[in-house]
């Protein structure tokens, strides 16, 4: 009887066992649903996460392909999730994508959710940036031509600073136009134009490429010298013959972007503001004259103040008084 019962219990166990065994091999018949696949767009070489049910733990029995017969490898699988690695030299062209098939034991799935495949970045190139002629200085405006950068990063003598304030164009590249951040050089620094290495630096998430130029610093602009050109004036003679008042300024690198404020001091009021209006090409160590109208003047006593066009304050003129 004893016999009997361990016969009963081994056929049982048997039964089971070959039972499981079916539902492994009859896996093909159960569905095979996707619900994520992230990211949406990746460079190959990158990993890929499927998130969905019915892929099974058996990676011998899981392949998953992208774009017909390019074969994923696979990383890691669970029942709800598959890692598979996107294939290299599958890219194409320009706004390449495609679909994923997986196959489990012998039944193909295809999926609509599809998956963009990006071009290795590339730093393209940069305008105002080469071996022999270029020429910056931190108020220029620049373009970074690239492919798949969403970054830029600039950096000199080992000090990195990312350009922000980017005005992304599309095209066949994708192109960032700047302004040099104005403390991209210390402007102590050159008593003339110095030749450096700049480093330029693409970005997109983790992946970094990056290019020298050798280029021609331009010092900021440099005041020797800001004169009203009379100390008194008539206001009730300017006023009637139509005069303005002259402004003088001597110094290096003179931009139509840098400007003055007029300052009434005795009530401590902005009362007048303007650009030089320089050649946008600069001037070196040269002068430049304006004349300011006096319109909206009043008797009293002011000063004048020159900035930069980042805003750094280069020197006052000597203050200057308009009589009735």
């Amino acid at each position: 009887m004893k016999n009997k019962l361990i016969f009963c219990c081994l056929a049982f166990v048997l039964a089971a066992c070959s039972k499981n065994n079916n539902l492994t091999d009859d896996q093909n018949d159960l569905p095979l649903t996707i619900t994520e696949i992230t990211p949406e767009a990746a460079f190959e070489g990158d990993e890929i996460t499927i998130k969905g049910k019915g892929f099974g733990t058996d990676p011998s029995k899981i392949k998953v392909y992208f774009y017909g017969e390019n074969e994923c490898p696979v990383v890691s699988l669970k029942d709800t999730v598959v890692v598979v690695t996107l294939p290299v030299g599958i890219w194409y062209g320009l706004n390449n994508y495609g679909h994923f098939k997986i196959v489990r034991g012998i039944k193909d799935f295809t999926f609509d959710k599809v998956l963009t495949v990006k071009k290795d970045l590339q730093l393209v190139n940069v305008n105002n940036l080469s071996d022999n002629t270029s020429r910056i200085r931190p108020d220029n405006v620049m373009e970074f031509e690239t492919i798949e950068a969403d970054r830029i990063f600039i950096s000199l003598d080992g000090v990195e600073k990312e350009v922000t304030g980017a005005t992304i164009t599309e095209n066949h590249y994708k192109t960032f136009t700047v302004n040099l951040p104005p403390d991209f050089y210390d402007t102590d620094r050159f008593e003339d134009t110095a030749t450096a290495w700049v480093k330029v630096t693409a970005a997109a998430g983790s992946k970094r490429v990056s290019k020298d130029y050798k280029t021609r610093l331009m010092p900021e602009t440099f005041i020797n010298r800001i004169a009203v050109t009379s100390d008194t004036w008539s206001l009730k003679q300017l006023l009637a013959g139509g005069k303005v008042l002259g402004l003088r300024v001597e110094g290096r690198n003179l931009f139509s972007r840098c400007y003055f404020k007029i300052m009434n001091t005795t009530s401590n009021t902005l009362i007048y503001s303007d650009v030089l209006g320089a050649s946008n090409s600069g001037l070196f160590y040269s002068e430049l004259e304006k004349g300011i109208a006096v319109t909206s003047f009043t008797q009293g006593a002011y000063r004048l103040s020159l900035y930069t066009p980042e805003g750094k304050w280069m020197g006052d003129a000597n203050s200057f008084t308009l009589l009735k």
